[in-house]
């Protein structure tokens, strides 16, 4: 049972682990309390919970006015450290196998001479440990800073691209458009063109075919003709019309104006118009 109560030698050394945690302003050894006893080390060290023995979180620790008691009935043993003459330690216990009692010795000043010689080590790990990690936030920092600045380059690339190439395909477009335009401009003038050349076309034809009828005088034939200038096309039919007796005086007839505005720019002609026409043309002549 004394055998649970002890913890081996190389516990000892979790004092000097702590010491990286304390403040400069602190006692290293503080609530920290190591003995030899038969041997074997033990540590007690204080917590906010109370005493506790490192290593043994479920053994039972309360500090007494001359030491300390160690487990209880529940576990089936209770030991006392205790401080029986100035710096002189026992350890004594009763449990099923009866009273023991076992010299200890307090190792607290001890501890802290060596704890105290290796401080400036340990403070200068730690500087060292404490600028290495400066220096690894400080380039990691810069590396997220590089790693924005690349980002952001290529925002701004991509951007600058994209705004390129809308500018190019807008001059595209617009030359497209342009060129559109031209050629539905042609277009128009070549449909006009084509146009006059289809009424000058007709125009000669029916120079050539009827307008010898027109000047016969027989009403068939000159039905005929009408008929036949109803047919050509509006051009045609207008300047066929200005430069016959039609246009010239054939307006100041009564009925004539609405028979001979609907041949020129409708190409219909009733038969009452027809017949008043000819009528008209036979008298008249072309």
């Amino acid at each position: 049972m004394l055998k649970s109560l002890k913890l081996p030698s190389a516990l000892i050394m979790s004092l000097f682990c702590l010491a990286p945690l304390v403040q400069a302003d602190e006692q290293l050894l503080d609530g920290v309390r190591p003995f030899i006893c038969n041997g074997e080390a033990t540590v007690l060290l204080q917590t906010d919970n109370g005493w506790a023995i490192i290593g043994e979180p479920d053994i039972e620790v309360s500090e007494l006015q001359y030491g300390w008691r160690i487990g209880d009935q529940g576990m089936g043993f209770i030991a006392y450290l205790k401080e029986y003459e100035q710096d002189e330690w026992t350890l004594e216990y009763l449990s099923d196998g009866g009273y023991e009692e076992v010299s200890c010795i307090d190792l607290t000043a001890s501890v802290s001479e060596v704890v105290t010689a290796i401080k400036p080590r340990l403070d200068e790990a730690i500087v060292e440990t404490q600028e290495a990690l400066a220096e690894a936030t400080r380039n990691l920092r810069m590396a997220e800073q590089n790693k924005e600045r690349l980002l952001e380059d290529h925002k701004t690339e991509l951007i600058q691209r994209q705004e390129a190439h809308r500018i190019a395909l807008s001059r595209i477009q617009e030359a497209h458009r342009n060129e559109l335009f031209r050629l539905q401009q042609d277009k128009l003038r070549v449909e006009a063109a084509l146009e006059d050349a289809l009424s000058n076309l007709e125009f000669a034809d029916f120079l050539y075919r009827d307008l010898h009828k027109l000047w016969v005088g027989d009403e068939g034939t000159i039905a005929a003709a009408l008929s036949h200038l109803q047919t050509m096309s509006l051009p045609a039919r207008k300047s066929i019309i200005a430069e016959s007796s039609l246009g010239n005086t054939a307006f100041q007839k009564n009925g004539f104006p609405v028979c001979v505005a609907r041949l020129r720019d409708e190409g219909a002609m009733s038969s009452l118009c027809l017949g008043v026409l000819v009528e008209y043309l036979s008298t008249e002549g072309w």
